[in-house]
């Protein structure tokens, strides 16, 4: 109830016509709330200055707020009125009850007697500020100047050096990404109920931590007129986590970053075992079996297509690559391979070694035994003369070509795909006599619903979106 912005942020993200519709914050320069009482101590009167666009649904529940809070705090009900108008809130709150009226408990006595029997001195704490750091590590203190003068231990992995980080500016490694707000003390007072947002963005100990969030509260210390951070990083799992070279050892046992992080990965596994079990009603999986360490058998499979894939000169690269080079091809070519279509071939330039990628694949398609080989380190294999045709289609293709038995034309012709025929001699030996003697180069694929000058890459995601709607 100090600001009217965290108001206007919940209800704006409620009932924001347009999904694209954001609340602009209020001006940094002007004091959010001003409040004035009467001399008999039997009106007040509190205002609120916002640029928001003044809405009757929040003068209401203001009312609301303000009638109810008064009744659960003072046991009182005033009479709560409001008008609104340029810019501002003006809510009045009377009620014939004067403060002489109103007893005060024994437990507010005692507060205020045990308060002034407590240290401002911060030699006198009951904790340290190493101890204090280790329970939040993603916190700051800065003094009004807005120098830092103290650190989590989370931030300060982050900046390196602990001697040029204390008494540097909050500026030199954050920038306030919410609220709107000046970088000064008194603005940061003002809206101290607000969320904050910050952004570290320079001078850090690692780049990967550049344009990282923490998400947290300022709290102001009177004691010493300073400014306290509690904060958490923002991350959206495990992953990004770890991409930023923290650990979920790094957030505290308390913070409930913790818990969502956790939360998000158990979701993300679910989601696997859902997908594992789908396969596994369709008969293509059986995950079940493989946990308790139950042998699964093998199934006879009437139509399969199966595909090869070869890097062209693969033993020359890993006779002039390092095993480190060669792994890493392998894992950004197969990660690519995976998502994307592979056009012209690409090359990865180092100083020491040019490595040319090249590849050649083979498609066959018929009947194939398939089974789960193994129980400690379970593989999915496949058992058959086809399977050993596919391999010989790949064999007898063209560097940058994909090669197609006649079972597979049969299955892709008339289907938007482009074709190259080849020569008789350019089917390999192994294929059986009752199959059709010519092989195919794959081409092109256009969408029927497409415009054909429109990219490879656009003509087979349309396809792909048509495949995953069936």
């Amino acid at each position: 109830m100090v600001n009217i912005e965290s108001i206007h942020d919940i209800t704006g993200k409620a009932y924001c016509d347009s999904p694209n519709t954001f609340w602009t914050g209020s001006d940094p320069n002007i004091v959010p709330i001003r409040v004035a009482v009467n001399d008999t101590e039997t009106q007040l009167t509190v205002t609120y200055f916002t640029q928001q666009p003044v809405s009757g649904f929040v003068a209401h529940a203001m009312c609301g707020l303000f009638n109810n809070f008064s009744r659960l705090m003072f046991n009182i009900n005033p009479n709560v009125s409001q008008r609104t108008g340029n810019g501002q809130y003006v809510f009045t709150l009377s009620t014939d009850i004067t403060a002489n009226h109103i007893s005060k408990c024994k437990s507010n006595y005692d507060f205020c007697r045990h308060k002034n029997s407590l240290s401002n001195d911060p030699h006198n704490l009951c904790m340290s500020v190493r101890t204090f750091s280790r329970a939040f590590p993603f916190h700051f203190i800065c003094d009004p100047s807005l120098k830092l003068v103290q650190i989590g231990s989370g931030l300060m992995r982050m900046f390196g050096d602990q001697s040029k980080a204390i008494g540097a500016h909050m500026s030199y490694y954050f920038k306030i990404t919410q609220p709107s707000v000046d970088l000064n003390f008194p603005s940061i007072i003002y809206r101290i109920n607000l969320v904050f947002g910050l952004q570290l963005y320079q001078h850090l100990s690692d780049p990967k931590l550049e344009g990282m969030e923490l998400k947290g509260q300022m709290i102001h210390c009177p004691e010493t007129h300073c400014l306290l951070f509690l904060g958490s990083p923002i991350v959206k799992g495990l992953q990004s986590m770890t991409s930023r070279g923290l650990y979920i050892s790094d957030i505290p046992i308390h913070d409930a970053t913790r818990d969502l992080i956790l939360i998000e990965e158990q979701s993300r596994r679910l989601a696997f075992f859902l997908h594992l079990e789908d396969l596994e009603y369709k008969g293509r999986l059986h995950p079940k079996k493989l946990w308790l360490g139950e042998t699964v058998k093998a199934r006879n499979y009437d139509h399969m297509t199966m595909l090869f894939s070869d890097i062209v000169g693969f033993t020359a690269i890993c006779s002039t690559a390092t095993p480190i080079v060669v792994i890493n091809m392998l894992n950004a070519l197969y990660t690519q391979f995976d998502t994307e279509t592979i056009g012209d071939a690409y090359c990865d330039r180092r100083p020491d070694v040019k490595l040319s990628r090249k590849m050649r694949i083979g498609l066959h398609s018929g009947n194939c035994l398939a089974g789960i080989v193994g129980v400690k380190m379970p593989r999915y294999c496949l058992f058959g003369s086809n399977v050993t045709l596919a391999n010989k289609f790949e064999s007898s293709s063209e560097a940058m070509r994909i090669n197609l038995s006649p079972t597979t034309y049969r299955l892709l012709k008339d289907k938007g795909f482009y074709f190259t025929q080849r020569h008789s001699d350019c089917l390999p030996k192994e294929c059986p006599s009752h199959m059709e003697r010519i092989s195919f180069f794959l081409d092109d694929y256009k969408h029927p619903f497409l415009r054909e000058e429109l990219s490879l890459s656009m003509h087979i995601n349309k396809a792909l979106q048509d495949f995953h709607t069936i």
